[in-house]
């Protein structure tokens, strides 16, 4: 299978063991891109949070473990630093994250339980903003594991403009990471079919990742993401 064209950090304390195979891109929409820019290690700029750095450690990212994050995060930052860290600890594999944030999410919303039916029939509307961000970005570095439509006011269809619709104007003032996310989900998505415009893109972020005062080694992660996608047109000369 391809790879995700990002280097991944080693794991921290990892015991020596058989190479896992990485999974391929996220599947965007016959793009064939891969996430670049949202995937970028910024975790590392929440290791202070001990659930962040016990997933780049050797504990697995746990539905359980992922209501409880969604249960306490009315900002949206924690979810997305923790699905963040899932990813690059290689504790959960990527291509897992999307129906992992499902999961967390249905049974947040009181449906662990549900005839499957009854939780497929949760809309958008019924979505709390955190739920919202976090069904977004797990689509945005997972595999697209379940099939989505733009649009749809079902949770289980919605595509990720949908899904981050739904949160926008919700989440709370000082909420980053997902404002961050969705204008670099643009960006990944134009790198396969405009180089350049996905580079102008990626230089008017890397502007507002400087002034979103962002944890220093998250900023640095994103910035390093972005120089990349500037790197690809040689118009826009990275800096």
């Amino acid at each position: 299978r391809a790879s995700l064209p990002i280097q991944l950090p080693p794991p921290l304390a990892e015991e020596p063991g058989p190479a896992r195979e990485r999974p391929p891109p996220p599947d965007r929409a016959g793009d064939a891109q891969a996430a670049l820019v949202v995937a970028a290690p910024f975790f590392r700029g929440y290791l202070s949070d001990p659930v962040v750095r016990a997933l780049v450690g050797r504990t697995p990212l746990f539905e359980a473990l992922l209501v409880e994050v969604l249960a306490a995060d009315a900002q949206g930052d924690r979810t997305i630093a923790v699905l963040n860290a899932a990813l690059h600890g290689r504790r959960t594999g990527a291509w897992n994250l999307a129906d992992l944030a499902w999961r967390a999410v249905v049974r947040a919303q009181g449906l662990g339980e549900a005839d499957p039916d009854q939780q497929q029939r949760l809309t958008v509307a019924e979505l709390k903003p955190v739920q919202a961000l976090a069904l977004a970005y797990g689509l945005m570095i997972g595999q697209g594991a379940r099939p989505t439509h733009a649009h749809s006011r079902l949770a289980a269809q919605a595509d990720v403009e949908t899904l981050l619709a739904a949160a926008k104007g919700a989440m709370p003032i000082d909420a980053k990471l997902g404002t961050l996310v969705a204008l670099g989900w643009l960006v990944d998505g134009d790198r396969g079919r405009d180089p350049c415009r996905a580079a102008r893109r990626a230089e008017a972020l890397r502007v507002t990742v400087a002034k979103a005062d962002l944890p220093a080694a998250a900023a640095v992660a994103f910035i390093e993401g972005l120089r990349v996608v500037e790197a690809a047109c040689p118009a826009v000369p990275a800096q």
